[in-house]
């Protein structure tokens, strides 16, 4: 009632539930406001350098996004199995270029983060402050390949590692906790995990490149570099993006 959720998993009857919860529903007088949903978020069709700056700092935090899937857009489920091999997991592209491979960072990661009303997709690092900017051009380019690049192999792996590794995510108690959340939360089916599997399986080569085209847009997303200004400002003009944006405390 007035707009609460209770949210049990484990060997007790519903019975008993209601029975411990009695008193609490009977002294319960505060109604619920309902459901607040905000609009959509403002479309990013251009991209814009954002700085932040925090003098002489030996690191610079990024962080790339742009609006994306809520989380009952149907697509949502095999947007997120797309971004697993970009940045979803520690051999990812991402993590493979920028650590590995050039020791710009100790991680980065990307993804999809949703709720019923909005969505984003982003791209998160810290990296050495004076390559800043190479990070940036970096991710860029990889974003940019990762869709038209993907082969039917590439398909398969990610299906495997994803449907695979499903099973292991249900095991626990707090594993079905946040089932039953999500569907509380966004009224998704009981059996929605199962459908999202079945998705991800039927998801063709085809599919996932549109899937790509439409969300990992770097000449679309907000750039926000928290670090040196003094050193790295400038040099995030070469971008292509205009001159950054400068930001304080009062923005």
């Amino acid at each position: 009632n007035h707009g609460a959720k209770l949210r049990i998993v484990g060997d007790i009857s519903s019975a008993k539930v209601k029975s411990a919860f009695t008193s609490l529903a009977s002294n319960w007088d505060t109604q619920g406001n309902g459901e607040v949903l905000l609009p959509p978020a403002n479309p990013v069709e251009a991209s814009q350098v954002y700085v932040y700056d925090i003098p002489d700092a030996k690191q610079s935090v990024l962080r790339l996004e742009r609006p994306a899937l809520t989380a009952t857009d149907p697509d949502y489920p095999p947007a997120e199995a797309m971004n697993f091999m970009l940045g979803g997991i520690y051999t990812s592209k991402l993590n493979t270029e920028l650590r590995v491979n050039k020791g710009y960072t100790y991680g980065i990661r990307s993804g999809f983060s949703a709720s019923k009303d909005r969505g984003s997709f982003g791209v998160r690092s810290s990296v050495r402050t004076n390559v800043t900017k190479e990070s940036l051009e970096l991710i860029r380019d990889i974003l940019s390949s990762y869709g038209p690049d993907f082969t039917e192999q590439d398909l398969q792996i990610m299906k495997d590692a994803l449907l695979r590794g499903q099973a292991l995510k249900t095991e626990t108690l707090n594993d079905k906790l946040g089932m039953v959340n999500e569907i509380a939360a966004y009224g998704y089916p009981a059996d929605f995990k199962a459908r999202n599997a079945a998705a991800i399986e039927a998801m063709t080569l085809e599919d996932f490149k549109a899937l790509a085209a439409a969300h990992l847009r770097p000449e679309a997303m907000r750039y926000l570099v928290v670090g040196d200004a003094e050193s790295q400002a400038a040099r995030l003009e070469e971008l292509g993006y205009g001159a950054p944006v400068m930001l304080n405390e009062e923005d």
